[in-house]
Parts: structure tokens; sequence; C-alpha cells
């Protein structure tokens, strides 16, 4: 059972350290930043810890009924919705117990210049009662959902 186990384990390292490095080749033909190498440490002593469905059925819940709807109707913009995004790998990285996962995460990772953050950074009240009325309502359906 034990040799079974490391060997699912060693699949799984092996196929994160292979996502990881496909990320990063993209982000150099499509990002236009360089990386000094695509290896990743990649540990799975903690993939039992962390429910994998749970995690990615939250996170995507998260951006299909509130992210994205607010992205759709503008009240939110690009430099909002990156370090929200960056914020919510790192949870994820850190629960599958990835060590780099600050690093990975960064505001240079992700192009988040701090200014431009803090510029479009908005306040509840400047919404309108009906966009009020959509955040509310989606908020609304995360919670049902659980």
């Amino acid at each position: 059972m034990l040799r079974q186990w490391s060997r699912y384990q060693l699949f799984w390292s092996s196929q994160f350290r292979i996502m990881v490095r496909i990320v990063l080749q993209m982000r150099e033909k499509f990002g236009g930043m360089k990386f000094s190498t695509y290896e990743a440490d990649v540990s799975t002593d903690r993939l039992v810890e962390a429910d994998l469905a749970a995690v990615t059925s939250s996170v995507g819940q998260f951006y299909a009924n509130v992210l994205n709807p607010l992205a759709v109707a503008g009240v939110i913009d690009g430099a909002v919705l990156k370090p929200i995004t960056a914020r919510m790998l790192n949870i994820v990285l850190q629960a599958l117990g990835v060590a780099n996962a600050d690093e990975l995460t960064s505001d240079e990772a992700f192009g988040v210049k701090q200014e431009a953050a803090a510029e479009s950074a908005f306040d509840l009240t400047d919404l309108s009662p009906k966009e009020q009325a959509a955040i509310l309502e989606a908020a609304a359906r995360i919670v049902q959902r659980g």
C-alpha cells in the first residue's frame, strides 16, 4: 500500500511540474517575461489534506458568480482582477503545499502595479443601487451553494 501511495505522489508531482513548465513557457511566449528555469519544487505530502474538488469548485463559483458578472458589467477592471486572482491562487497553492506560492503569485509575477490597483479601487457606495443589488445577489448565490 505504501508503495502504491508513493507512486501516486510521484505521478502527481510530475504532473504539477509539467503544468508549471507549460505555464511558464506560455508566460514567456505571450507575456513577455523571462525565467531562468522552468523547475518547481512540488510537495504532494499535503494532497490528502486538501479537498481538491471543494477548492476548485469554490474558486470556480467565485469567478463565475461574482468576478465575471462584475467585470462584464464594467464594475471592476483588470487592475482589480489581477491582485484578486493572485491572492486566490496563492491560497490554493498554499493549500496544495507549494513551497514558493508567495513568489509564484507575487504582484511582480502578475504584473500588478500598486498605483494602478489603488486608483481603481472603489467603494460600494459609489455604485448604483442596481449594481449593489447585483453584487449582493451574486454573493448570496455563493453562500447558498456553500
